[in-house]
């Protein structure tokens, strides 16, 4: 992953999150809740990643 990078996991509820860089990303919170930076962590999970790229 590069920074900038969108990743989305979780089944039901699916989370988003932008890669920071460094092994970090950024959450989109649900309404209400607090932005906050974590580790990429991908344990028990399969998240998908997806960089947009403009010509």
């Amino acid at each position: 992953m590069r920074r900038g990078a969108l990743i989305f996991y979780g089944s039901n509820a699916p989370a988003r999150a932008m890669y920071l860089g460094g092994g970090l990303l950024i959450e989109a919170p649900p309404i209400r809740s607090v932005v906050k930076i974590s580790p990429v962590c991908s344990s028990g999970m399969t998240p998908y990643a997806i960089r947009l790229i403009e010509y």
